[in-house]
């Protein structure tokens, strides 16, 4: 069964901002833009749509990569389990989608 490239696009946009607000409800995590990564400076953000690297699998199922910064002296394991799980269940909830998995990335602090 082929995937409309139209409802790719919703769908990633729909899961970008299921994972931004995942993100944002921890607090000592900062999600960092995959295309960022290595960059010097911030500021060159031109669009929020590409938060994470979403890979669609098969027909309703997707792997995810978010990258993040974490803040300083706090538990990078837990809270990266915590996102990872957050992420996985509020995906499965709303699309309807399988999540095969979901790799956090912890490359910076804040």
């Amino acid at each position: 069964m082929k995937i409309n490239s139209d409802s790719v696009g919703m769908s990633n946009i729909l899961i970008q901002t299921i994972i931004s607000i995942c993100v944002s409800e921890i607090n000592d995590i900062e999600q960092i833009p995959p295309r960022l990564f290595g960059k010097v400076s911030l500021s060159i953000v031109h669009k929020e749509d590409k938060m994470a690297k979403i890979q669609f699998i098969k027909e309703n199922v997707v792997s995810l990569e978010v990258l993040v910064a974490v803040k300083y002296n706090t538990s990078i394991p837990e809270n990266c389990k915590i996102l990872q799980k957050l992420i996985k269940d509020e995906i499965e909830l709303i699309t309807g989608y399988t999540v095969h998995s979901v790799n956090i990335s912890v490359i910076g602090f804040i």
